[in-house]
């Protein structure tokens, strides 16, 4: 073989070689995509489990506040039947 030859077959060899890489890495980005997806997905789900307990976790300690009593309690229960009227209260100019 002449040397034109050779480079011909060597640049063939380093072409077939850099598309092999290219179809893999192509592969493995699909599947990192993929993989990237799912855990946006399962962060977005852990992210509302997180807000849901933490509204839960508020909820509670007023309840446990207003079950305990004291002044903290009777402050507590004198706002909430103030927003109760209130609510009533634009319930009542709805109904006009």
């Amino acid at each position: 073989m002449s040397d034109l030859q050779l480079r011909i077959a060597r640049i063939e060899e380093l072409t077939r070689k850099v598309l092999s890489a290219h179809r893999e890495l192509k592969d493995q980005n699909q599947v990192l995509n993929q993989k990237v997806r799912e855990l946006e997905t399962e962060l977005y789900q852990k992210n509302s489990e997180l807000a849901q307990m933490e509204r839960e976790l508020k909820t509670a300690r007023v309840a446990q506040s207003i079950g305990k009593g004291g002044e903290d309690a009777n402050l507590a229960k004198a706002r909430i039947s103030s927003l109760v009227r209130e609510i009533d209260r634009c319930i009542a100019l709805l109904n006009e």
